[in-house]
């Protein structure tokens, strides 16, 4: 069963987790640290957003 589309309200923040599956590692490295940084760097570059704080382990993450 999917979930329900989340209600977006502007100028909100919003909890944002991702695991891996069944746990296991999303980042091995630094550079898979790095990678990922990156990654939300270009995002942030085409959609402008506002993150008050972040969280990166091993196997999972959170934004915010």
């Amino acid at each position: 069963m999917s979930r329900q589309k989340r209600i977006w309200i502007p100028n909100r923040f919003y909890h944002i987790v991702c695991r891996g599956n069944r746990r296991e590692p999303l980042f091995r490295n630094a550079t898979d640290f790095q990678a990922f940084l990156h990654i939300l760097n270009q995002l942030h570059e085409k959609v402008p957003f506002e993150m008050a704080s972040y969280c990166l382990m091993t196997n999972h993450y959170h934004l915010q």
